[in-house]
């Protein structure tokens, strides 16, 4: 359990064997004193009791900062309890030694000043906050230049490529907490955060698979990362609809999702402009692989020529006016049914004629379906105005009559989806005709052939 945690445990999270909390302090210690050393997250108490006992005969003050009062400790002396707890040796330490000083509250904002923190290491608690970029931030600035911090983000399965979003509500399959976007693409969180270096502030990622950041403050100074909190994207772990086909691992934590700059990205651009050329296979630092063109030709661009009339589609995106929908993404769909599918959030419901509307469509439900058990909890309540609805059927006579009717619990972003088999394509204006409407392809939209 976390709040039981070992100082053994924890180092073997953060550093895989490769280093410790000790051996970081150790460090530290032959270039100055004294030293201040903070855990975010310390449940229990019991590592930071352990690190602290460690170094009782050394110029360092420990603190800890839990969430929550009394859980599982509400003051610093419960401390000496848990020491006995676990038979670590608190009398010997002498009269003089003090216990580590807890605070409680969230630490998305620190208390302490600015320049003040040596040492700040979190294992677990990370993946839980909403508002990880400022949180970095408000580290970045109570450590003292040349102080460090150990934050393990994730868990494995962060690592996500750059490329464009999957879509609006996954983002990535990656199942990352941190996710950085510009536009319509995916930005690397390591391939953003080393631009920073130049300011300051040295980010590096120290453990596989767990997502573990090491944070270097070189210099005093403020930290602004540049980035806008999407409040939309951002949501728990649990709300996000993971497949077969993603990467799969244990869904806790909050998934927080932020908006790079025009200004951040160019900066992270010209950063890579500026990095040496390699030169040969075997040459060149790790950077300037970062901007090694590849050694296979091009392929050339996906279009709507990529497809077929007659072949059936899954297209997500966004519906526009009337029945043009302008596409996210487009994979072939060989599910070998012969049914369209709309899928998005109920715009309006009629329990009593049967109706609802889905996707600008009117959907009709005729008497023998209003007849079925699924319509009878629609209409008491599990279908309304913004719920979650996919329905699969065909279009008569304007309107659209499904053969089945799923509810779906809500999300934070609704997905608007249609499948179906594409009825025309007009390469001039990129577009496709499916399931009634009118598909937009652009640059930004991902085309799916396989």
């Amino acid at each position: 359990m976390a709040k039981t945690r070992s100082l053994e445990a924890i180092n073997k999270k953060l550093f895989k064997g490769a280093s410790s909390l000790q051996a970081t302090l150790e460090g530290m210690l032959e270039t100055r004193r004294p030293l201040a050393v903070l855990e975010i997250g310390c449940g229990a108490g019991r590592a930071l009791m352990e690190l602290a006992l460690a170094f009782r005969h050394e110029p360092v003050r420990f603190y800890g900062i839990n969430r929550e009062l009394g859980n599982p400790i509400s003051s610093s002396a419960d401390l000496a309890r848990v020491a006995r707890e676990y038979d670590l040796d608190v009398e010997s330490a002498g009269a003089e030694w003090q216990l580590p000083e807890l605070f409680f509250y969230d630490a998305t904002t620190l208390h302490f000043s600015a320049n003040s923190i040596d040492l700040i290491y979190l294992s677990s608690v990370a993946r839980f906050i909403e508002h990880k970029a400022e949180f970095i931030e408000e580290v970045c600035r109570v450590l003292t230049p040349g102080g460090v911090a150990i934050i393990q983000l994730s868990r494995s399965g962060w690592d996500y490529p750059e490329g464009e979003i999957r879509d609006d509500l996954l983002v990535t399959r990656y199942p990352s907490r941190l996710v950085l976007t510009h536009g319509r693409d995916l930005v690397p969180l390591p391939k953003y955060l080393k631009q920073f270096a130049e300011t300051g502030v040295e980010f590096e990622f120290i453990s596989t698979p767990a997502c573990v950041l090491r944070v270097t403050k070189r210099q005093a100074g403020r930290l602004s990362l540049g980035l806008e909190y999407d409040t939309v994207r951002s949501v728990p772990m649990t709300q996000l609809p993971y497949g077969q086909e993603d990467v799969r691992e244990a869904r806790g934590g909050f998934r927080s999702v932020y908006r790079v700059s025009d200004e951040g990205y160019k900066a992270m651009l010209d950063r890579l402009a500026r990095l040496p050329a390699r030169d040969s296979p075997t040459g060149g630092s790790e950077e300037s692989q970062e901007t090694s063109l590849p050694l296979t030709t091009p392929k050339p661009p996906r279009t709507v020529t990529s497809y077929r009339v007659g072949q059936r589609v899954k297209v997500k995106g966004k519906r526009g006016e009337g029945r043009s929908f302008r596409a996210s993404k487009i994979r072939p769909n060989d599910d070998g049914l012969e049914w369209e599918e709309l899928e998005g959030g109920v715009e309006w419901v009629d329990a009593a004629t049967g109706t609802f509307g889905l996707l600008g469509c009117t959907v009709y439900v005729d008497a023998e379906y209003r007849a079925s058990d699924t319509w009878d909890r629609a209409a008491r309540g599990a279908l309304r105005r913004g719920t979650l609805a996919k329905v699969s059927g065909s279009f008569r006579d304007g309107r659209f009559a499904p053969e089945r009717l799923v509810i779906k619990e809500p999300h934070a972003v609704i997905v608007e989806e249609i499948q179906g088999a594409i009825s025309s394509i007009d390469a001039a204006s990129a577009c496709l005709e499916v399931a009634g409407f009118t598909v937009r392809v652009d640059a930004r939209t991902r085309i799916v052939t396989e």
